[in-house]
């Protein structure tokens, strides 16, 4: 059983499993990680411990992250989106990226473009390929540094 807070329950809110829902989001290729946020941004308070970056209510579930250097903010939204519909049922999915990695290296110089990467690590093709979703990305070309 995953879910498993500090006094040993499950963490469900609204009929969601709020850790497997964080987990579910983690494992999302072009997600580095859940992002807190200040005042307003998506939180789940439990007993003894708060789920940064991620709320869910009964019509809606929000959720923010930080992204991977590089990836499409739209291939980013319909991974996750995908990936937590079956834990989410018929509620509408709010995604913010909140964040976004650090290049990797140095900034490019004229003619050189870094490749995407996934958490923290360059691929070596320059497509990104989705871990467990059906979402092809486009090509990414990214201007020449001036």
């Amino acid at each position: 059983m995953t879910g498993i807070g500090a006094d040993e329950r499950p963490a469900i809110v609204n009929g969601v499993d709020v850790d497997t829902l964080a987990a579910t989001v983690r494992s999302c290729h072009f997600v580095s990680d859940l992002a807190a946020g200040g005042p307003g941004s998506p939180a789940t308070y439990l007993p003894g411990r708060r789920v940064a970056g991620i709320a869910v209510d009964d019509e809606r579930v929000r959720i923010q992250v930080r992204s991977c250097w590089a990836a499409p903010a739209d291939v980013v939204a319909t991974e996750i989106r995908a990936s937590v519909r079956p834990l989410v049922g018929d509620r509408r999915i709010d995604i913010t990226i909140a964040d976004i990695d650090d290049p990797p290296g140095a900034w490019p110089s004229s003619g050189d473009v870094p490749l995407p990467t996934h958490k923290g690590r360059a691929t070596s093709s320059p497509r990104l390929e989705p871990r467990q979703s059906d979402v092809a990305p486009p090509r990414i070309d990214l201007p020449p540094a001036s």
